[in-house]
């Protein structure tokens, strides 16, 4: 009666001290020889395939859900560009006839514009990619982050920021947000001086928030992060066909501009 007193409280102490499953049947079982040394490994390999397989389903449940959340988000993230400016968009909106959110800023801009733009780059694009694929040595001439791009353009998955502090350049023929950008950004875009302090390079047109398009009010480079968002690609004037694609169509200057 007295060791089996004591081996209860053996096992019992196994129990306390030792709870995870397989420590449990070890010490409880196998230690204390209460059932035959093979059966006890046994069941420990059981238990432990177990819950090997439990991890390997769930990892793959895991990332099949993830799967079916990306393709069920209707507005993926082509290429993650960094924020080239840091506008605050405005709760309301107006939206174009085609259904792209406005920004306006108070700017009295003419949405069919807008809209206008985006047609004219979809057909572009359309025209110079037919089957909107890349093969392995354009993307890496032109930077783009996937094999191809979609078409039409998601418009209700861009929207567009009109800037109302925008200035002018050195000479008063562009538009400039109020923007720092590299000076490699300005490499052979001024004519009569480069950037310097007086002059900083500032972008003309950038994307923000990943799907944001800001822009000065004359819409002069609007097509140039339209078609970086539409195509993932980052060095689109690197190609004649991507930078025919994003070369302006309306006026530099606007006239809401007087800086």
């Amino acid at each position: 009666m007295g060791d089996e007193i004591e081996n209860t409280k053996k096992i019992g102490k196994g129990i306390i001290y030792n709870l995870t499953l397989k420590k449990f049947i070890y010490y409880s079982h196998c230690k204390y020889n209460l059932i035959d040394w093979w059966r006890c490994n046994l069941l420990k390999s059981i238990v432990e395939i177990f819950v090997y397989l439990t991890w390997i389903l769930g990892m793959f449940f895991l990332i099949l859900l993830l799967l079916l959340l990306q393709s069920c988000n209707k507005c993926p993230i082509i290429f993650p560009y960094a924020d080239q400016t840091s506008y605050e968009i405005n709760k309301e909106l107006q939206t174009t006839p085609n259904g792209i959110k406005v920004d306006a800023s108070g700017i009295p801009i003419d949405l069919k514009i807008i809209d206008k733009i985006f047609d004219e780059t979809e057909k572009c694009l359309r025209e110079n990619f037919p089957k909107q694929k890349f093969d392995d040595e354009y993307r890496f001439k032109v930077g783009c982050a996937l094999r191809g791009f979609e078409l039409p353009i998601k418009r209700d998955c861009i929207k567009v920021k009109i800037a109302d502090d925008c200035t002018l350049n050195h000479d008063g023929t562009q538009e400039l947000l109020n923007s720092f950008a590299p000076e490699t950004a300005c490499d052979g875009k001024y004519i009569d001086a480069g950037p310097s302090e007086e002059w900083p390079c500032k972008w003309r047109a950038g994307i923000q928030d990943y799907n944001v398009i800001v822009t000065c009010p004359s819409l002069y480079l609007i097509k140039d992060p339209l078609v970086r968002l539409v195509t993932g690609c980052v060095r689109i004037w690197d190609d004649p066909k991507m930078a025919n694609c994003a070369k302006p169509s309306t006026k530099s200057l606007s006239g809401f501009v007087i800086k």
